[in-house]
């Protein structure tokens, strides 16, 4: 991937990206529709590859000295201090996509810290000779955008980290994530297209189908944000099985909101894919076991389907995320069934929390 030439309109604001696919669902697919999409997708990034393991990307040198990096010496003490460990003090807030970082004051509040722009909405890029059309602001360390092939028109997703400075290696873990899902046949998890690396940009990046809408989006175009029963039932029961798919590979979402999920185009328009993996850990190692809790652990969730043990900083397990589903699955009901949902003191949201997750509580909101 590479800038191209091209000018840019400024900066804008960032668009909400809200489109996915899955590898093995399109393995599966049947129909003229799908068995062409897949043609154009060889056509613009060659034939399909099997990925099996992430290649940890590296800078050049002329790249580490131009930020003004070294190459950590083995003699210093001080090159690898902190490296493997997770900074508690940071927490990722993904609401909409708008590339942020929060950081928490000591009274709990937490405070926004905008990231710089990397592309302008609307410059191009080159990917595999392919000329792209980004249709949000890259901007942050970390993100995900929408760009557009501009012979076929087709939107794809392009998820990036910043190979300097980066402070987690985020992509990392859900490029990881899209493989094992791949493995496993997990039809809830985006395809994985291609990936690489960008020197003049300082980034690493994967790319994967663009689909959509968002669960959230969905739901505010419908007449007081209400489903019926029915669609409210489906879709509770499909992002279930999109959050089982990902606790079978071994991680845990830690962010679970309506939009983390997507819906299908064409045909897989029936199909809900799991997405935003920015926030996910994994809780298993590869011969099956548990792996031990953290005694303190970052908020990483948005405030409205955050667990109680997420309030309470502890270790977020399966357990956690299908309780954020639960949160989120009874606004697809009603969408003002959450007590807390204009609350902004945390203290007050979890006490709520507390009493809807009792029988009390569940038989007092449902009436």
């Amino acid at each position: 991937m590479r800038r191209s030439s091209g000018t840019a309109p400024g900066r804008g604001r960032s668009r909400t990206a809200n489109r996915s696919s899955s590898h093995a669902q399109f393995k599966e697919a049947d129909g003229t529709a799908a068995n062409t999409y897949n043609t154009l997708v060889q056509k613009i990034f060659g034939p399909m590859k099997t990925f099996e393991r992430w290649d940890e990307p590296k800078p050049s040198s002329a790249d580490a000295e131009r930020q003004g990096e070294r190459s950590p010496d083995k003699n210093d003490k001080n090159a690898s201090k902190g490296q493997g460990k997770d900074d508690d003090q940071w927490s990722v807030n993904c609401e909409d996509f708008n590339y942020e970082l929060t950081v928490e004051d000591s009274d709990g509040r937490q405070n926004k810290k905008v990231k710089p722009l990397i592309l302008n909405e609307g410059e191009n890029l080159e990917i595999n000779g392919k000329k792209f059309k980004l249709c949000n602001a890259m901007i942050g360390s970390y993100g995900l955008v929408e760009i557009i092939e501009e012979e076929s028109k087709m939107p794809f997703f392009l998820h990036y980290e910043t190979m300097l400075n980066a402070k987690k290696k985020k992509l990392k873990v859900g490029c990881q994530v899209h493989i094992l899902a791949a493995a496993a046949n997990r039809t809830h998890i985006t395809r994985l297209i291609q990936r690489g690396t960008d020197t003049s940009l300082h980034v690493r990046y994967f790319v994967t189908d663009a689909y959509g809408p968002t669960l959230s989006d969905l739901q505010s175009k419908r007449a007081y944000q209400k489903f019926t029963v029915g669609t409210a039932t489906r879709l509770s029961i499909e992002s279930l099985n999109a959050i089982e798919d990902l606790h079978a590979i071994g991680y845990v979402h830690r962010d679970i909101r309506p939009t983390s999920f997507i819906i299908g185009r064409g045909a897989f328009e029936s199909q809900i894919y799991l997405i935003n993996f920015g926030c996910v850990r994994k809780f298993r190692t590869k011969d099956g076991k548990i792996i031990p809790a953290r005694s303190y652990a970052p908020f990483v969730s948005s405030v409205r389907y955050a667990s109680r043990a997420c309030h309470d900083r502890l270790e977020c397990a399966r357990k956690d995320d299908l309780e954020s589903w639960i949160f989120m699955s009874v606004e697809f009901y009603h969408i003002n069934i959450l007590s807390w949902r204009s609350m902004s003191n945390l203290a007050e949201i979890r006490r709520e929390k507390e009493a809807f997750m009792t029988e009390r509580g569940v038989r007092f909101y449902s009436d």
